[in-house]
């Protein structure tokens, strides 16, 4: 349905003239007739963004944890704490705790935003 050139396959619409952009979606200034809006939607699906479940408490807690400094992190206290650094141990657990915390708020307010969005752009 709509046009790939070959010397274009990503179709980089910002550098392309207006006409050639108009081509290669196959429409026109006036957008695109009624039937083939329904034969686009029916093919591509409609243009809008899929809610996910919510992720529990504790699924943001795992994820946040879940990456490797925060594992690098963990093995250093659990050393600091072999080697009776305690003073150590409890800087790294803060740090990794306060990571936590403010990834889980910054997650909190993304997905805030992100829901507000989706209330202005629907009809």
């Amino acid at each position: 349905m709509i046009k790939q050139e070959s010397s274009n396959k990503n179709n980089v619409f910002h550098t392309m003239d207006t006409d050639k952009i108009y081509e290669c979606l196959e429409t026109g200034k006036s957008g695109l007739s009624e039937t083939e809006a329904v034969k686009r939607r029916q093919l591509y699906g409609s243009n809008k963004i899929n809610k996910d479940k919510k992720r529990t408490l504790v699924r943001k807690i795992w994820e946040q944890l879940n990456n490797i400094m925060v594992m690098i992190l963990s093995i250093a206290a659990i050393i600091a704490l072999f080697a009776g650094d305690i003073k150590s141990t409890i800087i790294i657990v803060f740090v990794i705790i306060m990571n936590t915390i403010l990834g889980i708020i910054q997650e909190g307010k993304a997905e805030k935003a992100m829901e507000a969005l989706q209330r202005m752009s629907s009809p």
